[in-house]
């Protein structure tokens, strides 16, 4: 296939999967390959994919509104949108990234439609298969036909699971856009601690998130915390009467 010829689809839809696609669409307008990138929506709100997209420069060329109802409805809200464009532009490659419900939307879309995928973070595991996540790596790597990954752990897991041919290590794609930005952070002296917090099976479980929050507020007198307060999060906090203990141990940011 001559380069001239190419055409690839980038799928993104969640905070992650902005940062990982970023330096992609930057590298395919450098060496002037034919792309487009779709914004499947499943992250909508501004400081969670609108900020995005402006810090980085990029610009979808196709954006979906799938329902926010449920996480199935949204699913099949995206594979439908997703098929669609498809249908309209004719990729000759998907690229999926990461390991989100749009990544295995896009790579599910691909496969049925018979277009070639590749899935970039490929080989990553938990080996927790309560992480909606861990299912969806599986799936999308048993589905790919180039696999990229970011370091030799990953080729191991994949080997371990029967999948040999195609893998490329290509290192980790966040340290690409952490070069975007390295100039444009600001030097500090103070020290503090960082801290995300919103994985389902950290804050859905009353008595688990009690007990990070128990941990967390004795580190917190060591030193200050900034915490970025994740919509699930502050959801859940809300639910079980947590959210005035939450604002005492940390400094509170929002979603960055």
């Amino acid at each position: 296939m001559k380069k001239t010829s190419q055409k690839i689809a980038l799928i993104a839809g969640a905070r992650p999967n902005f940062m990982k696609v970023a330096p992609l669409v930057r590298e395919l307008e450098n060496q002037k390959i034919k792309h487009f990138l779709i914004n499947t929506g499943q992250h909508f709100s501004k400081d969670m994919a609108a900020d995005f997209f402006r810090e980085f420069k990029i610009k979808p060329d196709y954006s979906l509104h799938p329902s926010q109802k449920s996480t199935t409805k949204q699913f099949a809200d995206i594979l439908v949108g997703i098929e669609e464009i498809f249908t309209k532009e004719k990729p000759n490659v998907v690229a999926v990234v990461g390991d989100v419900n749009s990544t295995l939307a896009g790579a599910l879309t691909a496969n049925k439609m018979g277009i070639k995928l590749a899935h970039v973070e490929a080989g990553l595991r938990s080996y927790n298969n309560k992480m909606p996540e861990e299912i969806n790596r599986v799936i999308i790597d048993r589905l790919s036909d180039l696999l990229f990954v970011p370091s030799e752990d990953a080729v191991k897991n994949l080997h371990n699971e029967g999948v040999t041919k195609n893998i490329k290590v290509v290192g980790n794609i966040m340290i690409d856009t952490m070069a975007l930005f390295l100039d444009k952070i600001p030097e500090t002296q103070e020290k503090f601690f960082f801290c995300t917090l919103h994985r389902a099976e950290n804050v859905d479980d009353r008595e688990v998130f009690e007990n990070i929050l128990a941990a967390l507020q004795k580190i917190a007198k060591q030193r200050k915390i900034y915490l970025t307060l994740h919509p699930r999060t502050k959801k859940r906090a809300e639910e079980f009467g947590l959210l005035k203990k939450i604002n005492k141990i940390f400094t509170i940011l929002p979603p960055l």
